[in-house]
């Protein structure tokens, strides 16, 4: 397993921290951790960190993945993916990125965790 799921109800955030080398289980087991931790009713507000992960999944599984959110994920859900600056798989997490978008589910990719947590926050 290259993740780790928690709650921070600090922060009122679900935290998804990927290390290692991230396969197509490892993204569909750590979404579907995430889910089991949400309260009933709660609006979900995700932070993916894949600083410490290294993404090897296929163009077509990036895809399904991404495309298949709205069937998990209450309408109004918001998931944030925090990458490194000079993260190889950049054009990937951005291919994700728009995938989610142009289904209408909001999940954007950052590289300063700040950020992303304001724009969790809206």
């Amino acid at each position: 397993m290259a993740h780790e799921v928690k709650r921070d109800d600090r922060r009122n955030l679900i935290i998804v921290k990927h290390s290692d080398r991230v396969d197509r289980d490892d993204l569909w087991n750590a979404r579907l951790a995430a889910l089991k931790m949400l309260k009933d009713g709660e609006i979900p507000r995700i932070l993916v960190d894949m600083r410490e992960g290294s993404i090897k999944v296929t163009t077509t599984d990036r895809f399904e993945f991404a495309q298949s959110h709205n069937k998990f994920f209450a309408s109004r859900a918001r998931v944030a993916k925090l990458i490194k600056p000079d993260d190889p798989h950049r054009e990937n997490h951005r291919f994700a990125e728009t995938v989610s978008l142009n289904r209408g589910f909001m999940l954007r990719v950052f590289e300063d965790e700040q950020e992303a947590e304001r724009w969790l926050g809206d």
